[in-house]
């Protein structure tokens, strides 16, 4: 037995950065059309636990609502994890429709509220926008 396999231990979840790095490519395309881009600041470390099905959804719709609303922007998305809660944080430096991007959010809310989870924006007027969407991240917590 090799030293790194004696202290491997088996790991339950997706990693939040690999899913991040599956999703952006498909979105990339209506980022570039709005001249934005997207950087991916999220550790390697945080698992997913809770419904992967619900939190792609959820992470793909937000960045889509708001790479729409961006203009000329550097997308950065982030995350922390606080014990069983996960903090995901999408940054616009440009938004241009904050309207627009409230309203396309609050149609994403039921499927955040399956998964006990939570969204708040703070907008800069018309400028910088931060979404953060924070869940607790333990396995079964879809209703």
């Amino acid at each position: 037995m090799k030293n790194h396999e004696m202290f491997a231990v088996p790991c339950e979840g997706i990693s939040l950065h690999h899913l991040m790095g599956t999703l952006l490519p498909g979105l990339q395309q209506t980022a570039v059309r709005h001249n934005s881009f997207f950087v991916n600041d999220i550790p390697d470390n945080i698992l997913i636990s809770a419904d992967k099905n619900i939190v792609s959804s959820v992470v793909a719709n937000l960045l889509r609502i708001v790479s729409r609303n961006a203009d000329n922007s550097c997308i950065r998305v982030s995350a922390k994890e606080y014990h069983h809660v996960v903090l995901i944080q999408v940054k616009d430096n440009n938004t241009c429709n904050n309207y627009a991007l409230n309203a396309s959010l609050s149609q994403v809310q039921p499927l955040i509220g399956r998964i006990g989870g939570f969204i708040d924006i703070n907008s800069q007027r018309q400028k910088s926008t931060t979404i953060a969407f924070s869940f607790s991240n333990m396995p079964g917590m879809a209703a």
